[in-house]
């Protein structure tokens, strides 16, 4: 076979092959990998979020989301809420627990 160039999505050449003359049309398409491998990213922060904390997915920046579907992006915004409110819900809880230790508050005196 020829050597080819990548001419771009559904681009098609015609190649002569030097060897019998016969003329080939080759279809070619570019593959953008580093859209692939971001989105590979991606869809392994979906298959195991608990593995990666709010702090992890905020570290990726607009290079490491490049060719990512708008549809994936939206996903991992709300993904990125939910673990926020997540976080949010446990500091109120502890600065509760907090509250309540320090005035010796016991769930289970009742005020008059």
């Amino acid at each position: 076979m020829p050597k080819l160039k990548i001419l771009g999505l559904k681009e098609e050449r015609v190649i002569k092959d030097k060897v019998s003359n016969n003329k080939r049309i080759y279809f070619i398409k570019k593959t953008d990998v580093l859209a692939q491998q971001n989105t590979s990213q991606v869809i392994k922060i979906f298959a195991n979020p608990n593995n990666y904390s709010l702090e992890d997915i905020l570290k990726l920046e607009k290079k490491e989301l490049k060719g990512v579907s708008d549809k994936l992006k939206d996903k991992l915004a709300k993904l990125v809420k939910q673990k926020y409110e997540k976080i949010k819900k446990q500091k109120e809880k502890e600065f509760v627990e907090k509250l309540k230790k320090k005035f010796n508050i016991d769930k289970k005196e009742k005020s008059n």
